[in-house]
């Protein structure tokens, strides 16, 4: 690499200087006007800040906005979702729409589009594109082949009791990590199983009886018992997991650990082929297998 000293670097400059005539300065640019950051119609100056901020700020908005009829909430995060929700859509029908060339990502998001809004195909169709997927399920016999199963899930993006995810690490937010969490729950949270307020008891027999509905339009011949023992599973899970509050404290979550030790931590439960092929992809995605890997 070459280096200038001080003295070459003045030479040369005012060597430049002395052959060409000195360079008009530019032009200042035009100045803009400062806009702020705060929504000031939507302050409510009848409330003093000390008092109340958050009605100071947001007092207006509140009187004047009415939650639509779909949502049980509403604010500028919701707004935000719904354009972005709304562009989406927007992006996926120019795709569905354009002829792209085979193989592109705008022929593949339009193809994929296209045949989830094809209402009268999936009607045709049924179950059949389910069946072979029913059928591996069927076919598990042993705790060994629910774990590989699981594994399988995870790889095709179906909700499970052990999940893994790419987050970064509690300590040093520059490395991402591979988090493994608790899972599994159809219903939102541990709550809605062990809490015996008479909403949640409510909301768990209301749960059950979709579990039932949803085995007999896929043709079980037992769907509320089949519905029972699914509940029963879950509320062993809830009973197992962590409450919402727990979760809260990072630094019980916090306990990194390398592969080997993983899989002796969970008796082998992420020692399956699928599970062992997605960690190590998530981590050849996260360049982290130098660092983590047993």
């Amino acid at each position: 690499m070459t280096r200038w000293t001080l003295p070459t670097a003045c030479l040369i400059t005012l060597a430049a200087c002395a052959s060409s005539p000195p360079a008009p300065p530019p032009a200042a640019p035009a100045a803009t006007a400062l806009r702020s950051g705060l929504l000031l119609d939507n302050f409510d100056r009848s409330v003093r800040p000390q008092d109340d901020l958050y009605r100071f700020v947001n007092g207006t908005w509140l009187k004047n906005t009415e939650i639509p009829a779909d949502k049980s909430e509403y604010g500028a995060f919701t707004i935000l979702q719904d354009r972005a929700e709304k562009n989406l859509k927007a992006i996926a029908e120019e795709a569905a729409a354009a002829g792209a060339a085979a193989g592109s990502d705008q022929q593949r998001i339009g193809d994929f589009y296209a045949s989830y809004m094809d209402e009268a195909r999936a009607e045709r169709l049924g179950l059949e594109p389910l069946r072979p997927e029913l059928a591996r399920i069927d076919a598990i016999k042993d705790r060994r082949e629910l774990r590989e199963y699981l594994a399988r899930a995870q790889v095709l993006g179906i909700d499970n009791p052990i999940s893994l995810q790419i987050f970064p690490d509690a300590q040093r937010p520059d490395l991402n990590t591979m988090w493994v969490t608790q899972g599994g729950f159809g219903l939102p949270e541990r709550d809605y199983y062990v809490s015996k307020q008479a909403r949640f008891a409510e909301i768990r027999a209301a749960y059950e009886k979709h579990i039932s509905n949803v085995f007999a339009l896929a043709g079980r011949k037992d769907p509320a018992q089949t519905a029972r023992r699914v509940m029963a599973f879950e509320m062993r899970l809830a009973q197992a997991s962590w409450p919402a509050v727990k979760l809260r404290e990072i630094a019980k979550l916090y306990n990194p650990l390398e592969i080997a030790a993983a899989e002796k931590a969970t008796r082998g439960a992420l020692s399956d082929a699928d599970h062992r092929r997605l960690i190590e992809e998530a981590l050849t995605e996260a360049d982290l297998s130098k660092l983590t890997k047993a």
